[in-house]
């Protein structure tokens, strides 16, 4: 029964990192797009481009894409090191190994979702001065 979630939960995650991710290809590399429509500057792809620093400093700034890349972070780790876990899981290793693997996915996940979350946080709540 817990694999079965787990399963639901990884197809779930596959189907809701599409939707994130085309968002973001959308916001990141589309601005001329979003520019004829109208929507360059209230998704943070202004004049300069989607990399110009103060168009970074918007977005980092804004609660909407500060939920998105947090939705993003986790939710792709979970797809991602669920993924890497199942493949592993298919191969004849012993159950002590699988165990062991286990664990080491779950700290390697723990770690990536704090450095992630604390630089995507900062960012939000303590962000580099705009010089100019």
């Amino acid at each position: 029964m817990r694999e079965s979630k787990l399963w639901f939960f990884h197809i779930l995650s596959g189907a809701a990192l599409i939707i994130l991710l085309g968002l973001h290809t959308v916001i990141m590399h589309f601005d001329t797009v979003l520019g004829w429509l109208g929507l360059a500057q209230a998704l943070g792809s202004a004049d300069g481009g989607p990399l110009a620093f103060g168009n970074v400093l918007m977005r980092m700034q804004s609660a909407s894409h500060t939920a998105v890349y947090l939705l993003l972070l986790f939710i792709g780790l979970f797809h991602g090191l669920y993924g890497l876990r199942s493949l592993i899981f298919e191969l004849p290793f012993p159950a002590r190994a699988k165990h062991a693997v286990a664990c080491l996915l779950v700290v390697v996940g723990l770690v990536v979702a704090f450095w992630g979350s604390y630089t995507i946080l900062s960012g939000y709540f303590n962000p580099p001065a705009l010089n100019q």
